[in-house]
């Protein structure tokens, strides 16, 4: 997930760059920025007397530590030529493009400064440029002889371990940010990379000690809230992250991914409406994201109401026809809604993505079934039948449907086969045929075993419940 650059966040958005931007005063990626309003000085008085390049670099540090980036970069283009080359004003002009998103400038500039001596940190932002081209070889050529002038900057070791972890041997990796924390044991970028390594070697544990030492240092930095947030909910601590999340809301309150992963949380949680509320706001803040209608379409479906999930669905495949993982939600929707048709086609097209999801079939079938086309549903089954393994109680449930055989033994057969998902699936479209067939008492009873032993989120699980409670059965409850 990338977020545009901010161009106040300088310092955030280097990432690597603390001991740099320590050295023009920003102690670290989450300082505060003072108030650059009425009640900040550099607000409201103008540049001083800027006479050589040692002026030059004292007033654009004055603008960085204000926050003030754009002034900074204005004072730098107006003035800069009037002045001999100066490493460490084309170091910090570099920064100052790279920030703006004009990386192209962001390499000039730190080219000129290698060639008047910029050293390690010259090299270190063309590796930082080379990273947001995309042209990893060149990013670790550059942070080799980033290394050759400063084999000890924990800034360096730490982009060496990132680049290995992501492209080459993840104990390479591991040594380079250990070096990087023995330079500096509290140096977040090498703490953070090494939560993702260990994270990335099933090392849960290790991975969250990492994560907490991280936040430790930089406990109001959003960014690594979250990101430590992921972890917990990777892991299954849906309460931990929930609270991580808000903990960045609090911080960065108009970041529309911030409530879609708290809403994610608690969605996972069982909080339905709560999680629809974080899912609103963050289509309050932008309103072009397609994901957030279908989780809140998803938390609609859980909360028992599938006409609003239903104009959830459709406007997130408005803005994404292409995002297959939506369509068998979408067509449960549907078919809780009694647009049979429609849901047939959305089954189709979701057993057409994933073949050997062989139920996504069965479900275009019982819809199309349901549709009116029942002949035409026992052919599709039919022709799905030869594909299933045998080991998949589907297969024979498929038969069933196939040859329309007695229900009392499909009900047995189910009954017979090991507790779990596969047997909840078997039993729900059991079921669905068996209703059809108008054996209602049986259905209840196939649909009460699919939706106790059904995966939460599982189609059949959702439908299995419908059923029992606000479809077909439900009067009779």
């Amino acid at each position: 997930m990338r977020r545009s650059i901010s161009r106040p966040s300088i310092a955030a958005f280097l990432g690597l760059s603390l001991s740099f931007w320590a050295l023009y005063g920003t102690a670290c990626t989450t300082a505060p920025q003072p108030d650059v309003g009425e009640h900040d000085p550099v607000a409201s008085r103008e540049p001083e007397d800027v006479a050589d390049p040692d002026d030059l670099f004292e007033e654009l540090r004055r603008y960085v530590r204000a926050g003030e980036t754009d002034a900074a970069l204005e004072l730098y283009e107006s003035r800069h030529s009037e002045f001999p080359q100066n490493s460490r004003v084309d170091l910090l002009a570099a920064h100052l493009y790279m920030a703006a998103g004009r990386i192209g400038e962001a390499a000039d500039f730190a080219r000129s400064a290698a060639d008047v001596g910029g050293g390690a940190e010259a090299w270190r932002i063309l590796a930082m440029v080379a990273r947001e081209r995309g042209d990893a070889e060149e990013e670790r050529e550059a942070l080799e002889q980033a290394q050759r002038n400063d084999s000890k900057s924990p800034d360096i070791l730490a982009a060496l371990g990132r680049w290995e972890r992501i492209h080459g041997d993840p104990e390479e990796a591991r040594g380079f940010l250990s070096q990087a924390l023995e330079a500096d044991p509290s140096y977040v970028p090498a703490l953070h990379q090494l939560a993702h390594l260990m994270v990335e070697q099933d090392r849960e544990e290790e991975a969250a000690d990492y994560f907490d030492s991280a936040v430790e240092q930089q406990p109001n930095d959003p960014y690594l809230l979250s990101d430590r947030a992921h972890f917990h909910m990777r892991s299954g601590y849906y309460g931990a992250a929930e609270e991580d999340f808000a903990r960045a809301i609090d911080l960065d309150p108009d970041f529309a991914w911030h409530y879609i992963d708290r809403g994610r949380a608690r969605q996972e949680q069982g909080y339905q409406e709560a999680a629809i509320e974080d899912f609103t706001r963050a289509l309050e803040l932008k309103a072009t994201l397609f994901l957030p209608y279908v989780y809140r379409g998803a938390s609609f479906m859980a909360a028992e109401q599938p006409e609003a999930a239903v104009e959830d669905f459709e406007q997130a495949l408005a803005l994404r026809p292409d995002y297959e993982p939506v369509y068998p939600q979408f067509a449960t929707s549907l078919y809780m809604n009694e647009r049979y048709v429609e849901a047939a086609d959305f089954f189709e097209r979701s057993y057409q993505e994933n073949p050997g999801e062989y139920g996504y079939a069965l479900m275009a079938a019982a819809a199309g079934a349901k549709g009116g086309g029942v002949e035409s549903a026992r052919r599709r089954v039919t022709r799905v039948r030869g594909s299933i393994p045998s080991e998949d109680p589907l297969g024979e449930v498929s038969e069933w449907i196939a040859r329309d055989v007695d229900e009392g033994r499909m009900v047995r057969t189910v009954e017979q086969e090991p507790k779990g998902a596969l047997r909840a699936r078997a039993a729900f479209h059991a079921g669905v045929w068996t209703l059809m067939n108008n054996r209602r008492n049986t259905a209840r009873a196939l649909f009460r075993l699919a939706a106790e032993e059904g995966k939460p989120g599982m189609v059949e699980t959702e439908l299995s419940t419908w059923y029992l409670t606000d479809g077909p059965l439900r009067s009779e409850e």
